[in-house]
């Protein structure tokens, strides 16, 4: 239990998703955008590149989320299953009898 514990602290210490390989995403989703910005822009006149906008823009503005999102959404999900442990650990502890110092409930 000792190590679940030292390695769910480790990961809510450290960034899940690296500031290099979040420029990199960055970077690739800046070049996704123009080239297709660009493409859009010589395609206009067709009627049916209007239609591929309501299509494009949501995944376009999904995938900008999720790059700076990301960290956020598995640090809290961390610090959820952090408490859910601790909680069956002074259940698990209260049961044999012994009283947990390190659970927020063990009071």
């Amino acid at each position: 239990m000792e190590d679940l514990r030292k390695e769910l602290q480790r990961l809510s210490k450290d960034p899940i998703i690296s500031k290099k390989y979040r420029n990199i995403k960055l970077f690739s989703y800046l070049i996704r955008t123009f080239i297709a910005v660009v493409i859009i822009y010589f395609l206009w006149y067709y009627e049916w590149i209007k239609w591929v906008l309501y299509i494009y823009i949501p995944i376009n503005l999904i995938s900008l989320i999720s790059i700076f999102g990301w960290n956020l959404f598995l640090n809290k999900r961390i610090k959820k299953s952090q408490l859910q442990i601790e909680e069956v650990i002074s259940t698990i502890d209260e049961e044999r009898g012994v009283i947990n110092p390190t659970c927020p409930s063990a009071s």
